[in-house]
């Protein structure tokens, strides 16, 4: 007996895999967590340690969907005639725990303020 994913799952998985590999590249540790709390990642820089939920789609994804985390990552994919070119998609990112923090690219320049 086997259970099937959702698509919703799938695509989910692909926006923290993407956030993941990219946060990897520009110097970011990363992890996962093993229980579904709503913490999707674990960041480590330095002595800094931060926790995020990444939403993926093309929703608008408001502030009240993201709980008890630091960083809210949105990963929009740019599917093209049915493909999935994985390097085209758009992540961006807000810091929860700072009022009124608005949504960045996530690009190397921006690490810095991600830890702040």
């Amino acid at each position: 007996m086997t259970n099937e994913e959702q698509p919703e799952f799938k695509i989910g998985l692909i926006g923290e895999y993407l956030v993941k590999i990219r946060l990897n590249e520009y110097g970011i540790n990363t992890g996962f967590v093993d229980k579904d709390t709503g913490t999707d990642i674990v960041m480590f820089h330095g002595n800094n340690i931060l926790t995020a939920q990444v939403k993926t789609g093309r929703r608008d994804w408001n502030r009240e969907n993201v709980k008890n985390v630091h960083v809210h990552f949105i990963v929009n994919l740019n599917w093209q005639n049915g493909n999935l070119p994985l390097d085209n998609a758009v992540i961006k990112w807000r810091r929860i725990d700072i009022p009124n923090s608005s949504f960045r690219n996530l690009e190397l320049v921006s690490i810095d303020e991600l830890f702040q």
